[in-house]
């Protein structure tokens, strides 16, 4: 048998270059600032062109440059603003009335995403759900699937992964209407009647338990009500969105309507189906509004599984939505939960082996989710977007030469990565824009602070960032299936 290699592979730095000199357009247009102050100065003679220099263009400069965590300044001292203004018009906190009306289909969860979003059952896949975000002009489905340990795969089935995975990436370029798919894993606390009905249904349909052998079968019981024992659900979700104005003509072919549209959303979802069988994936199912329902309220909420699984005929959409909702700078809280979403600043800057994630999604039972938004980018767009980077590294050397300064190791090593991006797209490769959040769920501060250190201790090679100031944003997209992402 030939042995296929699982090379290990490199990310490329995510850099934000700026327009000109390594600045962005606020930083350039304070700059700009400080310049016309000092000339319209100059006519007033020396001592004025030095006040306004002392009191106004230097300090004005030294903002516009200076970064804090390779971030501007201006942008952080935005982004506090924008919290204050929010906190007092009262933005960061939300309460759903008593008595408030719900529209049939209408998904009432916090914000603004939430108002725009309808729920539609569609005759495939035994009722399943589609969200109409009538706001993005999108139409997102969403799959739970599950799939055999990598670390347990041999070499050759993981190569078979890694490849599987390059042309699920490939293909999705292909897809005409799919702009964006997300991966959602998931770590949630189950209580132990669930872990007990989960073994014996599960025991049953595998012909298993007392009639594989009855003292195993009592042994694993015994565990299972063990009222010290914590057990988890490792939930793996995949998010497929579509733009509507791509695939109309397809819905009109397909009957219109509702049908047309679960009509070319099955087609999808059979296609990146057998994507993500190649993957080493199994698509279990395509959920239905009431498993919707519940994905959303666990995220918000995990200690509340037990009660909304309890009857999933009489789940309705409004049992999606908390009761309260309060934003601060760094976390968001929910009813009996307090949540901190972190956006991947970095992804491994080394040579790493497939599977680096493993820690991360696996290890521990405190509740997280883990989501991998891969956005579908033209070629063209790639392209340009490697040439505005290139021209802003150059001016950013011709600057540090101008004030002989040492160019540095972090330009040449962003150079090589513009580099091998090109390469890439010359061979093939597909474009795809990746983003990595991790929402740490607790029901206290202090659990909250213990689970986000240990985000940190098992997140091998990556760099997280808090999304102070977005919180509830960042929620949105890092933990609520909707197929909805930050710009």
């Amino acid at each position: 048998m030939t042995t296929i290699s699982t090379a290990s592979v490199k990310f490329p730095r995510l850099q934000r270059h700026g327009w000109a000199f390594g600045l962005t357009v606020p930083q350039l247009s304070l700059v700009a600032v400080a310049a016309l102050a000092v000339l319209i100065a100059a006519p007033s003679g020396p001592v004025q062109i030095i006040k306004t220099l002392v009191f106004f263009a230097i300090p004005l400069f030294a903002v516009a440059i200076w970064s804090h965590g390779q971030r501007p300044v201006i942008n952080l001292a935005a982004e506090r603003a924008v919290m204050v203004l929010r906190t007092m018009v009262g933005k960061t906190r939300w309460r759903q009335g008593a008595e408030a009306p719900i529209l049939a289909g209408k998904l009432t969860i916090p914000g603004p995403v939430g108002g725009r979003i309808k729920v539609y059952q569609v005759p495939y896949g035994g009722g399943a759900g589609v969200l109409i975000d009538t706001g993005a002009g999108t139409a997102t489905v969403v799959l739970r699937t599950e799939s055999a340990g990598f670390d347990t795969a041999s070499d050759d089935d993981r190569a078979h992964r890694v490849t599987g995975f390059a042309r699920l990436a490939s293909s999705i370029l292909t897809h005409p209407g799919v702009i964006r798919v997300a991966t959602m894993a998931r770590t949630i606390p189950t209580p132990s009647h669930a872990a007990i009905d989960y073994y014996e249904h599960t025991a049953t349909e595998r012909a298993a338990g007392p009639a594989a052998s009855v003292w195993a079968h009592e042994q694993m019981l015994e565990q299972l009500r063990d009222p010290e024992l914590v057990t988890v659900t490792r939930d793996v979700l995949v998010v497929v969105s579509v733009a509507l104005k791509d695939v109309k003509p397809m819905i009109k072919d397909a009957g219109g309507s509702l049908r047309g549209l679960g009509h070319v959303m099955a087609r999808e979802v059979a296609s990146i189906s057998a994507l993500l069988t190649s993957c080493g994936v199994t698509s279990k199912r395509w959920l239905t509004p009431a498993e919707l329902t519940v994905a959303i309220r666990c995220a918000y909420d995990p200690s509340t599984i037990e009660d909304i699984t309890r009857d999933l005929e009489r789940i309705d959409l409004s049992d999606a939505c908390p009761s309260a909702v309060d934003e601060t700078w760094d976390t968001l809280r929910t009813d009996a939960s307090v949540h901190r979403t972190m956006w991947v600043r970095q992804w491994p800057r080394t040579d790493t082996p497939p599977g680096f994630l493993a820690n991360l999604i696996g290890s521990g039972t405190w509740p997280r989710t883990v989501t991998q938004v891969f956005t579908p980018e033209p070629t063209d767009k790639t392209v340009r977007a490697i040439e505005d980077a290139r021209s802003a590294i150059a001016s950013r050397v011709r600057l540090d030469n101008l004030m002989k300064r040492e160019t540095t190791f972090e330009t040449v090593a962003t150079l090589d990565d513009l580099t091998q991006q090109e390469t890439q797209l010359a061979e093939g490769f597909a474009a795809i824009r990746f983003t990595g959040y991790v929402t740490v769920h607790a029901q206290t501060d202090e659990e909250l602070r213990l689970a986000v250190a240990e985000a940190h201790r098992v997140a091998d090679g990556l760099e997280l960032r808090t999304l102070y100031g977005q919180q509830h944003a960042a929620f949105t997209a890092g933990a609520l299936p909707l197929g909805w992402g930050l710009k």
